[in-house]
């Protein structure tokens, strides 16, 4: 009896301990910055404000009067549809049709393959957004009539006036249609286009409306934002902000995310309304802020891109598109997507963006090195979760051909010197002169990078050797102070060269070294230092010969030039 309650004490606290292991932080998804640009598709015109998703199919119009598809997994054009006047508004997806009016108030309805199904000229000018619901299509004119018609052959059904123009979005909400008004309220019309309901907000209302569950967010032109409880008709709370929002918000873990012409991105409890957080945007904006995974990105009037955490408003990242943004930001995993607008040529660009894999490998000592001293090396990687680190030593026998020509042969097989590990570092003691290639790969469950460092060791009756100021590798620009150090010499003279490397794998038993541009950047003198401020990124030879009367030595060192 003893032996088994002392038995299933230790299941139980075996149980009890497994409470308490720290679980493995799951792989991040949705947007992850930094990000880098990976493709670019062109197309004519401007884009309207709004990029459209369905699936893997992406939707968007321009004020040329052209409607594009795209498929956003291949990053190809699906198809496109020529209209010969200009649009006037994004559009507006339902679950068969896309609906899209130009600036002749001539209503288009297509069928998600881009044919179209049919078209109507309505007598008023089109100034809402579009919704769609059962066999009604619904739109408002500036003259505050909401329209319904048939979405079988764009019919009118039935005419509802407001009292007001309908310049906001619609939504529906059950069986009842929503919309607000500039005569400041807010309408809901019944199917038949009954009125059923009107609430004050006391500001116009443009497309801002959001509904999530029972609950109606929308912007007024006073500065709140609103939260109406749609069952009683009544505010649930509203706060002043410190500009005017023209942008529905976006819901996501019991948050309110909404963009103000003060450029600032609100954080709002759903529940109460109370400020979570906020943070500046670089300017103002027109555009839909994207949510994924615990981050919200935002753009703006502003070739630069932000990204936040959801739940604290910390800064996450940014990105210079180096171009007039024209579009909310989208994700359709991996990529994140985005609008740019070149006015010259009136050409738009979608942009890819995914984040950036990489890895650089920086030494605690330059090359070339003398003999058994300690080089630490170290990975500094980027877009990893969780990584694993191995290491690679190569030898590689040199043979000089050509005039600047380097063949550089292996002279053994690549050998791990430092098996696959959360190590990022690796110590090195390298008995043999010669040149070697240093490399690691880093790698978790998804990605995998590698990088490598080409590595001078030298005997230690070395006569001469050149270190440098900063170590390699370093941004464009900046400035670099080389020094040659030397023994055996009593007044010697110095030659300084600069050449630029070009790296060819010629075979797997081989590669190619290739001297480009050559050139003498400090003519022979007593001067023992040369400063450089590289203009562009690369990988580079700096070459020094110390020379005292028929005495002579050079050394080099290799330097790595990277953008900022």
């Amino acid at each position: 009896m003893r032996k088994s309650a002392a038995i299933l004490s230790v299941i139980l606290f075996c149980n009890f301990c497994s409470l308490f292991k720290a679980k493995i932080a799951p792989y991040p998804s949705g947007v992850i910055f930094p990000v880098v640009i990976d493709q670019e598709l062109s197309y004519e015109g401007e884009i309207i404000s709004l990029i459209q998703k369905k699936d893997h199919l992406l939707y968007f119009s321009t004020r040329k009067g052209r409607v594009y598809c795209l498929d956003g997994q291949k990053r190809e054009m699906v198809w496109q549809f020529d209209i010969p006047t200009s649009l006037a508004c994004p559009p507006y997806l339902s679950e068969s049709r896309l609906y899209i009016y130009d600036r002749e108030n001539i209503l288009y309805c297509l069928a998600l393959d881009g044919k179209l199904v049919w078209k109507t000229e309505l007598a008023d000018k089109l100034t809402s957004g579009i919704a769609e619901s059962g066999a009604q299509v619904y739109i408002g004119s500036v003259k505050g009539l909401l329209y319904s018609l048939s979405t079988e052959n764009g019919k009118e059904i039935w005419q509802f006036q407001a009292g007001g123009a309908i310049q906001s979005n619609i939504v529906i909400w059950r069986d009842t249609v929503l919309f607000g008004c500039d005569d400041h309220q807010v309408y809901f019309v019944d199917k038949r286009g009954r009125l059923s309901g009107k609430h004050d907000t006391g500001g116009k209302i443009g497309k801002t409306l959001t509904v999530d569950e029972k609950l109606l967010f929308f912007g007024t032109e006073d500065r709140y934002l609103h939260c109406v409880n749609l069952n009683r008709k009544k505010t649930k709370w509203k706060i002043r902000s410190g500009g005017a929002t023209f942008v529905p918000p976006v819901l996501a873990d019991n948050r309110v995310f909404f963009l103000c012409w003060n450029c600032v991105l609100y954080c709002i409890n759903k529940k109460n309304g109370t400020i979570l957080w906020w943070n500046s945007v670089p300017s103002r904006s027109y555009y839909r802020v994207e949510v994924s995974d615990k981050k919200v990105v935002a753009s703006s009037f502003s070739p630069e891109l932000v990204c936040f955490d959801t739940q604290t408003g910390k800064d996450k990242g940014t990105f210079d598109a180096s171009g007039e943004i024209k579009s909310n930001p989208a994700w359709l995993a991996p990529f994140l997507m985005v609008n740019l607008h070149d006015r010259d040529s009136d050409t738009g660009k979608l942009v890819f963006l995914k984040k950036v894999v990489n890895v650089i490998l920086i030494s605690s000592e330059m090359s070339p090195h003398k003999q058994n001293e300690e080089i630490i090396f170290t990975a500094r990687d980027t877009g990893f979760h969780l990584p694993k680190y191995e290491f690679f030593l190569t030898r590689y026998l040199e043979a000089r051909f050509f005039p600047g020509i380097f063949f550089l042969f292996k002279g053994g097989d690549r050998k791990v010197v430092q098996e696959k590990s959360d190590s990022s570092t690796w110590n090195w003691f390298p008995e043999e002169e010669g040149y070697y290639n240093v490399e690691v790969v880093v790698e978790d469950e998804r990605e995998k990078a590698q990088a490598e460092f080409p590595f001078l060791i030298q005997k230690e009756d070395i006569a001469v050797s050149l270190s440098s100021s900063l170590a390699s590798p370093q941004d464009v620009d900046r400035e670099i102070v080389f020094t040659a150090n030397f023994s055996g010499f009593f007044a010697p003279q110095f030659e300084f060269h600069l050449s630029r490397l070009k790296w060819v794998s010629v075979l797997t038993t081989f590669s190619l070294l290739f001297v480009e541009d050559e050139e003498v950047v400090r003519e022979i003198s007593e001067e023992n230092s040369w400063t450089w401020a590289p203009g562009n990124e690369g990988l580079y030879v700096i070459s020094v010969v110390v020379q005292e009367g028929q005495e002579k030595a050079t050394a080099h060192k290799v330097f790595a030039i990277k953008k900022e």
